[in-house]
């Protein structure tokens, strides 16, 4: 009959065998996301495109369903496109562009502070006219049940006001647009721009006609085919967000265009289109009840997206001699967490932060992300600001840190304690678990405090990766060294020599100087930590190394950097905390001095050892002192 030992939660082997278990799991995970999430999530798009392209010629759609007919337009380039039209200029603090006077649409808006690319050559251009290849656009404009009413729409041509601002500047006079419809309505549109990425928006009606005009005010965000900077990732959410009656609602473009649109009455709260960096939100008047409508549908022949966002108020009717205006906000710009909060401190839109996106990790992601900024703002570079929250992350895990390695130090002396007991006493399981409980209090061993930083770190693991991909600070802030972009990996890789040799290797996959140095200090805390008590599982270990490197290199190199550093950090740690443990003999404690071959000195002091040295290190006997006060 098979004889099965049960689990022994005071055993070092099954201990051993628990954190084994951990680190592999994590490794499962890291593997999933560099081997299949990602490769997914790469071929998403044309998968998408392809699949509707399809739909679309079986199934043609009709004219009510269909993306607007402007949105079908050729494809031409932005630049052109931006000449289309006659334009009021936007010259902000923090934006630039322009407001298309051929139906009031907010389609040119670029960052100042951030550029497309490294070289510096143009900046982001967060919102793109309709007609280009990812046209982005927001529309404010007012519908009508009653269908004789002329209302504006994307071919209308507004009138720049001489009561108002010739251009839009940050805090400066609201620039006024006006439209007549020939039949007793008046429209205006006043717009104005705070210091950050704000607009405050004013649309009247006048109705100087005979007749009750019916109306409803709306706001329209739409966008062409998936971002540039797309990434795909679940962690990340990228496309249609809002906080409606208390709740966030984040469709996924995916589940946009391969499921039903999402239509959603009679809400109060806000509506956007999240990027991985920017962020366009539409926020009505937070009293005002409105529907909301969000929409992925496929056109042309090519296969390209339209996804759009709306918000329709609720009607109202403006009688003859009365005025009516709708108040409402558009951020565009990007995500900057202080603005973001501002806002949602003083306009009152709740969850306002979401946007952000800090993960199921919240209550350690914004605490890091926080840290980050003030440090990178004290120091001023982003490379030196995550060298030094490497160092106050791991002084803030010192303490459970120095216990574990503490308790495993004192794991390796009591280890042969433990085998003659478990000789001793195998016929007597209640009395063998007695005798280690009175072992490990007499040297104060805890048998669990192994596996606890490991438990702590993974969090901390996934909340810095959050940070990292949602930090706009490291978006194309370099590192010193080779490393231009610290948001992308290593750009260097081995199989040229990290460019050393000239050439370009044939595939995609790159193992970078840092991915390396990564593994060199994997390899070099693996070398002063005590060994599993299981061969077959320390020969294991000895892969996670090269395992985990070959991983990292798919992930942004500040990562990689903080790891390393990290690591490097642990190094100094652990040799700290052993060497205080283990007296002078760290050596030993560090638990490889008995896979030293032995040489003259090893020799010479064989002779001296007694018949139970090979058991119980030498240093054991002056150290109990020593273990049972640490």
């Amino acid at each position: 009959m098979l004889n099965m030992r049960p689990n022994d939660p005071h055993s070092a082997e099954d201990r051993a065998r628990t954190m084994v278990a951990v680190i592999l799991s994590l490794a499962i995970l890291l593997a999933y996301y560099v081997f299949y999430a990602k490769p997914r999530s790469d071929a998403q798009r044309r998968q998408t495109e392809q699949a509707q392209l399809e739909k679309q010629k079986e199934a043609p759609g009709n004219a009510a369903s269909s993306p607007s007919g402007e949105a079908q337009r050729a494809v031409i380039s932005r630049s052109a496109a931006l000449k289309e039209s006659a334009r009021v200029l936007i010259s902000g603090d923090r934006i630039e562009g322009s407001i298309a006077l051929k139906g009031a649409r907010f389609d040119d808006i670029r960052l100042i502070e951030h550029y497309a690319d490294l070289a510096k050559t143009e900046k982001v251009a967060l919102l793109s006219p309709s007609n280009t290849e990812h046209g982005y656009y927001v529309d404010n404009g007012w519908l009508s049940t009653e269908s004789g009413i002329a209302l504006p729409n994307e071919n209308s041509v507004w009138t720049l006001s001489t009561r108002g601002a010739e251009k839009v500047t940050s805090g400066g006079k609201p620039v006024i647009l006006e439209w007549d419809n020939g039949h007793g309505l008046k429209f205006e549109t006043e717009i104005s721009l705070d210091k950050d990425f704000l607009f405050d928006i004013v649309q009247r009606v006048r109705n100087t006609g005979k007749d009750a005009a019916p109306l409803n005010a709306y706001h329209s965000a739409s966008r062409n085919n998936l971002p540039t900077d797309f990434a795909g990732f679940y962690a990340l959410h990228e496309g249609p967000i809002g906080f409606l009656d208390g709740k966030t609602v984040d469709p996924q473009y995916k589940s946009l265009m391969n499921t039903k649109d999402y239509e959603l009455p009679d809400r109060t709260g806000w509506l956007g289109i999240s990027d991985k960096y920017w962020l366009v939100t539409m926020f009505p008047n937070p009293e005002q009840r409105f529907n909301v409508s969000i929409t992925g549908k496929n056109f042309g022949e090519a296969g390209r997206q339209h996804y759009q966002a709306d918000i329709v108020n609720a009607a109202t009717t403006v009688k003859p001699g009365e005025t009516f205006e709708e108040k409402s906000r558009l951020y565009a710009g990007a995500k900057d967490l202080k603005a973001i909060q501002k806002y949602q401190e003083q306009y009152g839109y709740k969850n306002f932060e979401v946007t952000f996106d800090f993960g199921i990790y919240y209550i350690i992601t914004k605490p890091f992300y926080y840290l980050l900024a003030f440090l990178i703002s004290i120091s001023g570079n982003v490379g030196l600001g995550m060298l030094l929250m490497t160092i106050i992350v791991r002084a803030m895990l010192f303490p459970v840190a120095s216990k574990s390695f503490r308790s495993m130090a004192k794991m390796r002396i009591v280890g042969p304690m433990m085998k003659e007991l478990q000789e001793q006493y195998k016929d007597d399981k209640v009395k063998l678990q007695q005798e280690i409980y009175d072992l490990y209090k007499k040297y104060d061993v805890n048998p669990f405090s192994g596996c606890l930083p490991v438990f702590i770190q993974i969090p901390v693991f996934f909340a810095l990766y959050k940070v990292i991909l949602i930090a706009v600070e490291l978006r194309h802030a370099p590192f010193w060294g080779w490393v231009p972009d610290l948001s992308a990996p290593d750009p260097t890789t081995i199989f040229n020599l990290f460019g050393m040799l000239p050439f370009n290797p044939p595939f995609s996959f790159t193992l970078g100087a840092w991915p390396c140095i990564y593994c060199f200090t994997m390899i070099l805390q693996k070398n002063i930590s005590p060994p599993l008590p299981d061969p077959a599982q320390e020969k294991m270990q000895t892969y996670f190394p090269y395992f985990f490197s070959l991983m990292m290199a798919q992930f942004p190199s500040s990562l990689v950097i903080y790891y390393s550093w990290s690591n490097l950090l642990g190094v100094f740690q652990q040799y700290y905390i052993l060497k205080k443990v283990g007296g002078h003999d760290t050596s030993l404690l560090r638990g490889h001095a008995d896979r030293r071959k032995p040489g003259k000195k090893d020799k010479h002091k064989d002779k001296h050892k007694g018949k139970n040295d090979d058991d119980v290190p030498p240093s054991s006997a002056g150290t109990d002192k020593n273990v049972s006060h640490s």
